[in-house]
Parts: C-alpha cells; sequence; structure tokens
C-alpha cells in the first residue's frame, strides 16, 4: 500500500506542473486558429498580434475561451491522467525510503501507538475539563484526563529532563483541576506565585513550608508524630541514611550505631518532657548530643533499669569501647549537624500545622525545597516519611481510607531522599485514596538514590508511566526496551541482466524493529510526549503550555508574593540544657549556701521574737 502522506505530498509538488501545462493548453487552443488568419491577411498584423496578447496577459480570457473548444475539454481528461501517473510513479519510487506498520502480522512484535479510540476509551479517559481527573496531556486538541474510579491506580512516574514541559504543561494543569486535597513540591516557587491565589478562590486552605527560607515559612516539629517507641527508631533511621551521599539501601556499622544512640535520645525527650512539649525538639537533641558521656550516661540512668530509655541506652552504648564510642559520638554529631544552627531549631522547635488537617479540610500545601544544597535532604526526607505515615494512620482509623482525597505531587523526587517504607505505600495508594506523581529528571540517579531494585518498584507501583524526553542514553535504551518490537513491511527491488535482456523485481518481507529505537527518543520532539499505562498500548501525546491553553490561562491572572503569606507568628523557643559536672557542683554551692542563709535568718527571727 502505498502512504497517503507521500501520495499528498507527490500531488503537491506534481500540480503546479499540471497548472503550467494547462494553461500553456489554453494557450495553443486559442492561438493556433488565430495565426493562420495573421499569415494571410499581413495587412491587419497588428490587430492579431493584440489579440494573442490579450489571450497571454489576461488569464480568465485564456481560460474561458479555451472551454469553449471540445478538443481542448477532452486535453484536460488526458492531462488529468498524466498529472494523476506522475504523482503516483512519484510516490511509488519515494516509498522505497520507508517501510510501514505490519504489527497486525505479529511474526517480530505486536508493538504499536494507541488510536484516538483507544486513548480516550471511556472506561479509563475523559476529554472534559472540570472532571477532578488527572491531567496527562493533549491529543488531537482535546484534553486527555485519567478519571477517578477506574481499575488503575493513578500513581504516576514522570521522566523528563531539564525544560521538558514537567512545570507548565503537567504541574500546574494538575494542581488547578484538582478538586482534592493538595501537597506539591515547589522547588522556585513558582507554583505558589501562580497558583495560590486560584486555589484560595476554589476555597482551599493555603498552607508552605519552606526548606530554603525557613523564616518565611510554617513550621514543622518531627516530634509530634513520634506516638509510639518504634516512631523514634523510624526519624532517626530516616535522618541518619539521608544524611549521606549513598543511594544504597544497606546500613554500615556506624550507621546502625548512629541510629540506636540518636532512638535512644529521641526516647529520652518523649518521656522526660511529657508534661513540657515546648522542650521536645531536636535542639533539644542536638544539645544533649553535644554533652559529656558522663553526663549524658546520668540522664539515661534517671529512668527505671527496664524503662526503654534505660534498655535502648544500654544496648547503643555500654558494649562499645571509648574509641568506638567517641567514633559513634563524633559521626553522629555531623550527621545532626544542621541543628547547630539557631534558625533551624527556631524552624524544628513546632509545628504550625498538622498533616491530619490536610486530609481534615480541603488544602493545598506548597513544599519549598533547595535544590542544590543538600543539607536539608535529611530533614525533608523525614517530613515526607512522616507524612505518609500520618496519612495511613488517620485512613486506618477512618475504614480504609482517607476522608478527603488527596494529590501528592513530588517534583524533583530524585533530591527529596529515601522515605521510610515508601516502596511498600506506594502499592496500596489507591484504596487509601491516595495519588503520588514522581517526577524523576534522571533514571540513573534514581537508580542510585534507591538502589536498582527498589527504583524499579517505585516505578513498577505506578499503573501510569510518562516520558517527555530526555539526553540520558541509559533512559533513551529503558523506554525504547519498554515500547518494545513490533513487525514492519519493507519494499525491496532487486534487477538482474541475463541473454534475455535486463529484469527487475520487488517484494515486500516482513521484519522487527523498535517501535522507537533510542536515537529516535533522545531526538523525541519537544512538543510530544509518551504516556504508558498498564496493560494498554502506549499513546504519543502532545505537550501543550498551561499558557497556551484556553482553559488554564484564564485561571491565572494575579501572581502571589510568598513574602507576603500570612505566616503564624513566632514566640521565643525553649532548649532543653543539659547540665556538666562543673555546673552541677556549682549549683549544689549555691544551693546549700542559700538554705544556710535562710536557716540563719530563721534562727535570728526565732531570738528576735524571744528577746520581744
Amino acid at each position: 500500500m502505498l502512504d497517503k502522506r507521500e501520495i499528498g505530498k507527490s500531488a503537491l509538488k506534481t500540480t503546479p506542473f499540471l497548472i503550467g501545462m494547462d494553461y500553456m493548453g489554453a494557450l495553443a487552443t486559442n492561438m493556433l486558429p488565430v495565426l493562420p488568419k495573421a499569415i494571410k491577411d499581413l495587412e491587419h498584423l497588428d490587430m492579431y498580434q493584440n489579440q494573442m496578447m490579450q489571450y497571454l496577459m489576461d488569464p480568465g480570457l485564456n481560460i474561458s475561451q479555451a472551454i469553449q473548444n471540445e478538443y481542448f475539454l477532452k486535453g484536460q481528461l488526458a492531462l488529468l491522467g498524466l498529472g494523476a501517473f506522475i504523482t503516483l510513479k512519484n510516490a511509488w519510487g519515494n516509498r522505497k525510503k520507508h517501510f510501514e506498520d505490519a504489527s497486525v502480522y505479529g511474526s517480530h512484535g505486536t508493538a504499536r501507538f494507541s488510536t484516538k479510540q483507544e486513548i480516550f476509551d471511556r472506561s479509563i479517559m475523559t476529554n472534559k475539563y472540570g472532571t477532578n481527573g488527572l491531567y496527562l496531556g493533549m491529543y488531537d486538541k482535546k484534553p486527555v484526563i485519567h478519571k477517578k474510579g477506574t481499575k488503575y491506580n493513578r500513581n504516576v512516574a514522570v521522566f523528563g529532563g531539564t525544560g521538558s514541559y514537567k512545570t507548565t504543561g503537567l504541574v500546574i494543569q494538575n494542581i488547578l483541576e484538582s478538586d482534592d486535597s493538595v501537597v506539591v513540591i515547589d522547588p522556585k516557587t513558582e507554583l505558589y506565585r501562580l497558583t495560590s491565589k486560584k486555589m484560595k478562590e476554589k476555597g482551599f486552605d493555603v498552607k508552605v513550608i519552606n526548606f530554603m527560607e525557613t523564616a518565611h515559612s510554617s513550621r514543622y516539629n518531627p516530634f509530634d508524630y513520634i506516638r509510639e517507641d518504634l516512631d523514634a527508631r523510624r526519624v532517626a533511621m530516616t535522618l541518619v541514611m539521608n544524611s549521606s551521599e549513598s543511594g544504597q539501601s544497606e546500613e554500615s556499622f556506624w550507621d546502625k550505631a548512629e541510629v540506636s544512640l540518636l532512638s535512644t535520645i529521641f526516647l529520652y525527650i518523649k518521656y522526660k518532657f511529657v508534661d513540657q512539649p515546648e522542650l521536645r525538639h531536636l535542639g533539644s537533641v542536638m544539645n544533649i548530643l553535644l554533652s559529656s558521656y558522663d553526663a549524658m550516661e546520668k540522664l539515661f540512668k534517671e529512668f527505671p533499669y527496664e524503662h526503654v530509655v534505660n534498655v535502648s541506652y544500654r544496648k547503643a552504648l555500654e558494649k562499645l569501647n571509648d574509641k568506638t564510642r567517641d567514633n559513634v559520638f563524633i559521626s553522629l554529631s555531623v550527621t545532626m549537624d544542621l541543628w547547630t544552627y539557631p534558625e533551624v531549631c527556631e524552624f524544628t522547635c513546632k509545628s504550625d500545622f498538622t498533616f491530619e488537617e490536610l486530609v481534615k479540610k480541603k488544602t493545598i500545601l506548597y513544599v519549598v525545597i533547595p535544590i542544590a544544597q543538600e543539607e536539608f535532604r535529611p530533614l525533608i526526607a523525614t517530613f515526607f516519611s512522616q507524612m505518609f505515615a500520618e496519612f495511613y494512620r488517620i485512613g486506618n482509623k477512618n475504614g480504609g481510607e482517607l476522608p478527603i482525597p488527596i494529590r501528592v505531587i513530588l517534583d524533583e523526587f530524585n533530591n527529596i531522599g529515601r522515605l521510610v517504607k515508601f516502596g511498600e505505600r506506594l502499592s496500596t495508594t489507591r484504596s487509601y485514596l491516595i495519588e503520588v506523581m514522581m517526577i524523576i529528571q534522571d533514571l540513573s540517579q534514581l537508580r542510585d538514590r534507591w538502589g536498582k531494585n527498589k527504583a524499579n518498584e517505585l516505578i513498577a507501583n505506578c499503573d501510569s508511566l510518562m516520558f517527555l524526553g530526555t539526553n540520558e542514553l541509559e533512559a533513551a535504551q529503558y523506554f525504547s526496551k519498554l515500547l518494545d518490537k513490533t513487525t514492519v513491511r519493507v519494499q525491496t527491488t532487486s534487477a538482474s541482466v541475463n541473454q534475455g535482456g535486463e529484469s527487475s523485481g520487488e517484494s515486500f518481507p516482513v521484519t522487527g524493529r523498535d517501535l522507537m529505537t533510542p536515537g529516535e527518543l533522545l531526538r523525541l520532539p519537544t512538543d510530544k510526549m509518551i504516556l504508558f499505562m498498564r496493560g494498554r498500548f502506549p499513546s504519543m501525546l502532545d505537550k501543550v503550555g498551561w499558557f497556551e491553553n484556553k482553559h488554564f490561562k484564564p485561571m491565572i491572572q494575579e501572581k502571589a508574593d510568598l513574602y507576603k503569606h500570612p505566616f503564624e507568628v513566632r514566640t521565643e523557643y525553649r532548649v532543653f540544657r543539659v547540665i556538666n559536672e562543673k555546673e552541677r557542683e556549682e549549683q549544689k554551692e549555691q544551693k546549700e549556701e542559700k538554705n544556710e542563709k535562710i536557716s540563719i535568718q530563721k534562727q535570728q527571727d526565732i531570738d528576735d521574737m524571744f528577746i520581744s
């Protein structure tokens, strides 16, 4: 079969030639009868010349006069036949340079892209805005939106390099389309500026947690979510495993020792300051960590021998020799270095909102994270780990689902660190009414951060996968394999010379090839993206920025200013201070001296009474 596009291209190239031939035919039809008259009547030659010039210069007159001639009309049929022959001949010649889809045969593979009808399968997708669906892209100038309540989870793994329309072509649309609560990572505060006013108009509470400029932020205290003793270990583990550059999940001896010591300090703070919640924060933890070992030991031994604090201390430190113990202290001090700074202690001394608020009232939370700075990564990972843990706790208390569904958009996913039990939770988000969009810039970085097996697990727990373009060969190879093999028919020609003369022939064998090679994926047009959904053929969709979309553009008129956001008023925070031996002796002496003065004064008062 000939390619319709090739026929169209060939016809466009042939049309000017046919028009020229037709015009020349009309001139010949009109001028040939005039020439004999001009030759016979030379006296009136000027008149015949003027008549021929009129035909030449006036196309309308030339054509209108020619169509009155029956031979010219018959010539039109011949000209059309000639045009068709040239068009088909050129198209056939061009066909040799191409192959055509033959996936229906399936001998080498059945991969292909979805048809329009398959893309807009009504059981899964809608092309209507305002349905609280998950916006995935555009096709044929219509939105492709994943409906709620389908058999698929609405977790999406998005892969796209810099400038691939992640924010302008996907994230902003999914914020504005949501009628559920939203948590979104906002690396440049661009999302807050563009969408917060509209979300407030829609009735959302607007909150900001800013790990980049902690003075312009609501506060977050991890201790508010250490309810059970095991929570202390989970927080300690998250802080420790995200403090190093390594992305592997295996814990070293030093990591385990740090986790044990940090868990012990957390438990001490938890039980010691039950009636003083203002002292339960990581600033107090840092002060204990910086105290001497003897002072710390006395703190832990304030609790009975069988108490979890005392037991945890003995497991963490008692069996270590002095040198090893000192190294654990030094290593953990480096891990907790962030809380050396008063502004960080102030930022984490109290929570200005709870995660429960996000799923009890429609709320959008913008999470501003620093991209090029790694110091906050342990705290950011702790924030998201505790957030998901809280959502599951609330869901379990509410019959297995959240009171209000929530959409979590994790832009710059590789920069938030590794979250505790995230892979396991991702596999069950659908039943809890949680949907997660992970936006990943670099496949190799994801595997480095999480380990290859864990990274594959994260991707596998997303029923939708989106490829927006990449410069990374590893990612291109991965998605080329994901697209799979297809069957194509190729035209081949052959020629031979023998005693009877020359002969030629054509054949159309089928062969296999990648639906798209890694090279073709690296060259994917910037306005295209590929959607993968479990159990379906991939879809080639269009990227359209919010500013090019008639539905979304009117929603963003006036930009908001983060520095004018009404954050909670802060008061001075308190930190638990460990008293060392010297200070303890001084305090003891001061107390004894004070008691002695009181005793002397009392005796003096008694003597004065008797004298009276």
